[in-house]
């Protein structure tokens, strides 16, 4: 990761189309990407155009549709639910594999600003996976796994993990197969 940090900061630094630019205002570290000029800023606004679309718009296949325009790879039976956010900086990090779900205003996160430094890498939710209502993902999760409503995904959930919590922790549970009246 420090090795794609240093050549995102190279190419910067090399006349690059965007620039990084540091902020503290009242004391805090914020990073912003300002976009370039010509074909690269009608690109990027292309982007945040279709994301901002594909987020507020009805139907599910409009939403696919939209965020498939955005650079999203986007599988098949994919069900995106109302007001879910996927990152605007890079949408082409973000993959949601087949049969996975994507609840209510659930946000999909590809960068991070650690320790002085704009971290970037590539988010998959994998085939079959669900996110809960309200959650956010800003790491990978394996096949099968659930992210519970509300819970921040820091670290990679294995698949067929169960993960909770702000940061999500994989939580093992049994259920009950009688009910006792």
């Amino acid at each position: 990761m420090a090795e794609a940090l240093s050549r995102y900061e190279q190419w910067l630094k090399s006349g690059a189309p965007g620039r990084l630019k540091l902020e503290e205002p009242e004391g805090q570290n914020i990073c912003s990407v300002v976009a370039g000029r010509g074909l690269v800023r009608f690109k990027s606004g292309w982007r945040r155009w279709c994301l901002i679309l594909a987020t507020v718009i009805p139907g599910n296949a409009w939403k696919v549709f939209w965020f498939r325009r955005s650079g999203v790879k986007v599988g098949k039976n994919v069900f995106i639910s109302h007001g879910a956010k996927l990152d605007w900086l890079a949408p082409w990090l973000i993959t949601l594999e087949d049969g996975c779900v994507l609840g209510y205003e659930a946000m999909v996160v590809v960068h991070l600003y650690f320790k002085n430094k704009l971290v970037l890498r590539r988010v998959v939710v994998g085939q079959e996976a669900v996110v809960g209502l309200r959650a956010s993902v800003c790491a990978s999760m394996g096949p099968g796994s659930i992210l519970s409503p509300g819970s921040v995904l820091l670290t990679e959930a294995p698949a067929g993990a169960v993960m909770s919590g702000n940061p999500a922790i994989e939580v093992n549970f049994s259920v009950r197969t009688t009910l006792d009246f």
